[in-house]
């Protein structure tokens, strides 16, 4: 038995994403493997930027025509703005990711702006999924080291002196690894990993911890958290996060609280066998470390005291 229904996520920053019509939902997705290259400046010294095609498109119509197979020799993949300058074409290109970039450069003490800026000429190759067919994605050097640890430390100078310079993650998700981009390049969740079901989310939590993304992790529980305050985790989702999770698992511990605070011990005596022996072992010892405590878990004690679920950046 199963006492999870269907869930239906909110969270007021993806709410409206969640609505979207199916027709208009290519215009928010973007193919992170699909690079363009921009040549600014001098053309005896140019400087070439290197951007997601499907992200110029929606930002620029003058890229997006220059782009166009009409005015394009061939395949390239390469526009040549020789009359622009360098600077200028990077801070465009900041603000087309991160949107705020002008707002930020006004108020940033400069000895900081270094954290802030990026650098759009750098670029990684990344292979996720299955060796023999993988899926390659472009990321900024800059934008996924700054939110992975795993990455800033793939990247080292002892990785650099490597002749293969690409980076793979075989037996990733490439569609997971695709949303983790979107919440590298602009700070949230992206529609897919919050409009199907929990399951997606746990994935993403799994790779965010994978990555030692800790900002990816507790932004993911705090979705899943709103989303079980009407409904307990489905029996599936709760075998997900047992089996793709580390003991220590901040999110192990939510989906445990929340059985504690609605299921009855009749269900426990039902349900013993239908769930990951290492939930139960879990449920038992916070069960009765509450009990000592004389302390009763419900759920409005889990929304209020969120901040227990999440771990310190």
């Amino acid at each position: 038995m199963d006492i999870g229904d269907d869930l239906n996520v909110s969270r007021s920053s993806s709410r409206d994403e969640m609505n979207v019509n199916p027709l208009k939902r290519k215009w928010i997705e973007v193919d992170y493997g699909d690079l363009l290259e921009v040549k600014v400046g001098d053309p005896s010294a140019p400087r070439i930027f290197k951007a997601h095609r499907d992200v110029i498109y929606k930002k620029s119509k003058f890229l997006a025509a220059a782009a166009t197979e009409s005015w394009m020799e061939g395949q390239q993949t390469m526009i040549r703005l020789t009359e622009v300058d360098g600077k200028i074409s990077a801070t465009y290109v900041h603000c087309i990711y991160v949107k705020r970039i002008f707002r930020l450069i006004r108020r940033i003490n400069p000895l900081k702006r270094k954290c802030v800026e990026q650098d759009y000429t750098d670029i990684l190759e990344v292979r996720v999924d299955t060796p023999s067919a993988p899926k390659i994605f472009w990321v900024h050097r800059d934008a996924i080291c700054k939110t992975s640890k795993f990455f800033n430390a793939a990247t080292s100078e002892r990785w650099a002196t490597a002749d293969d310079k690409s980076i793979k993650l075989p037996g990733e998700d490439a569609n997971v690894f695709a949303k983790y981009l979107h919440w590298v390049y602009h700070d949230e969740i992206s529609i897919e990993a919050t409009y199907l079901d929990p399951t997606d989310l746990v994935k993403f939590y799994s790779l965010a911890d994978s990555l030692d993304d800790v900002a990816a992790r507790n932004r993911t529980t705090d979705i899943l958290l709103d989303a079980w305050l009407s409904k307990v985790p489905k029996q599936e989702c709760t075998w997900e996060v047992f089996e793709m999770t580390p003991p220590t698992s901040k999110l192990r511990l939510l989906v445990v609280h929340f059985y504690l605070a609605n299921v009855s011990t009749r269900w426990l005596e039902q349900e013993a066998d239908n769930y990951p022996p290492s939930f139960f072992r879990q449920l038992a010892m916070e069960a009765m470390r509450h009990m000592r405590q004389n302390v009763k878990i419900t759920t409005n004690e889990i929304r209020h005291g969120r901040k227990k679920y999440q771990e310190e950046c």
